[in-house]
């Protein structure tokens, strides 16, 4: 896959468990497909981290987001790189055994992570969601990655264009494919162990200054776990996260 072919007038279809990168006059190969209302020109327009790699995880494509967030000075030097270029050694390999199981598995991968830049020993946290990218003969040929770096960026402006863009999907639902809602009522251990110990006490009723003295953490602390869960779990409130903790995370 070369990067030219990815233009800005392709549409974005989710696809299986994936995405499929077309024009909308290419019927053939997306009778199965779900419009998502997104071209890759508005990808280059989003507030968080949108990248496509091939499967020897190399960059095709790039938002200008993502790029500065991987420290490229621009989106043309980011073309072309693999993630190697990008982090220390160790985030990239966290980052590649990662992008493995998506293309191995071939199905939807979201995964909190903690992420260095080369050269650099701060660690930031990241949600990362990536999809399998499919061809026109349904082969996977790469991964479609979205991640929102968490405290940097905004999470309710993410939020809501993730919803469209991958999750809020009727053709998925129909099919009973991923579904953002459904997933995580089935699958608690999504939420990290700190993060289900937070929950605990925030269903009883505890404020965050409470739950940072009973594990000895600083309130800001406690806060950037309830904001990891709201995105987590699709809600933009702290007493909607309650909500759905009580309705079925617990």
């Amino acid at each position: 896959m070369k990067s030219s072919i990815i233009s800005n007038e392709l549409q974005v279809y989710r696809y299986g468990n994936g995405v499929k990168l077309a024009r909308n006059d290419d019927t053939e190969s997306l009778c199965d497909g779900y419009n998502t209302g997104y071209s890759v020109h508005d990808l280059s327009k989003l507030p968080f981290n949108i990248g496509i790699c091939d499967s020897h995880n190399t960059i095709q494509y790039v938002n200008e987001a993502g790029a500065y967030s991987m420290g490229f000075s621009s989106v043309h030097t980011a073309i072309g790189k693999t993630n190697s270029n990008a982090y220390s050694s160790k985030t990239f390999e966290i980052v590649l055994n990662n992008c493995k199981k998506v293309l191995n598995k071939n199905e939807i991968q979201i995964v909190e992570e903690g992420i260095a830049l080369k050269g650099n020993k701060d660690v930031i946290q990241r949600l990362a969601i990536r999809l399998p990218l499919y061809n026109k003969q349904d082969k996977t040929i790469g991964i479609f990655n979205c991640s929102i770096m968490l405290g940097k960026q905004s999470l309710p402006d993410a939020l809501s264009h993730i919803k469209n863009l991958i999750f809020f999907n009727p053709a998925m639902t129909a099919k009973g494919s991923y579904h953002l809602l459904s997933y995580l009522q089935t699958n608690k251990h999504f939420l990290t162990k700190r993060e289900l110990q937070v929950a605990y006490h925030l269903i009883r009723g505890k404020t965050a200054k409470i739950i940072a003295k009973i594990f000895q953490l600083s309130p800001r602390t406690v806060e950037t776990h309830l904001e990891n869960m709201k995105i987590k779990l699709a809600v933009d409130s702290k007493t909607a996260l309650i909500e759905k903790l009580i309705d079925g995370m617990l």
